[in-house]
Parts: C-alpha cells; structure tokens; sequence
C-alpha cells in the first residue's frame, strides 16, 4: 500500500476478503480490504500506474468493469463486496 498509495498499513488493519486463482497468468490472488475514512488527497501515486481516484458505489464499480475491463486493474468481485457489505453492517471493521 505504502508503494501503490503512500499509506503504511499494519498486517492487524487488513481484513481477508478471498482467494482466487488467475491461470492464464499463473498468479494466486489474495484480496483484503483495510477502513480508509481519509481524503482521497491523502493518497500519492509516484509512478503513473494509477491514473484516477475516486469515491464510488460497489455495484456501479463492478458494472463499469465489466463494460470496460480495459480501464481496470484488479477490482473487488461481487463476492468480496457482499463480505464487506456484511462486515460494514454488523462494524466488525475496526
């Protein structure tokens, strides 16, 4: 996150969300999510990867990737988003 973002978050603030697999790559995924409650001004991109940050709903996120994959990195899948819906309902989020 420190190198992607500018933040330094601690191992104790990332909340597992899922595994996965990517074989055309070869990769193994994990995703976590963490509680960010700061200004998107807070975040810092040094190396051109991240072209735009902003606030949006999940369900509208998922649907501009699938319409435009080609403007997306990796995402949060609908799975990983009804675990954060849950975890934010019962403020199990720290």
């Amino acid at each position: 996150m420190e190198e992607e973002v500018g933040l330094i978050i601690k191992p104790d603030q990332l909340i597992f969300l899922q595994n996965g697999r990517n074989e055309a790559f070869k990769h193994l995924i994990m995703v976590f999510g963490v509680k960010f409650d700061g200004s998107l001004k807070a975040l810092k991109f040094n190396d051109g990867e991240i072209t735009e940050v902003k606030w949006i709903d999940l369900k509208v996120a998922w649907q501009e990737k699938i319409e435009n994959p080609e403007k997306w990195g990796g995402g949060c899948p609908p799975e990983a988003q009804e675990k954060i819906k849950e975890l934010l309902g019962k403020h199990l989020i720290p």
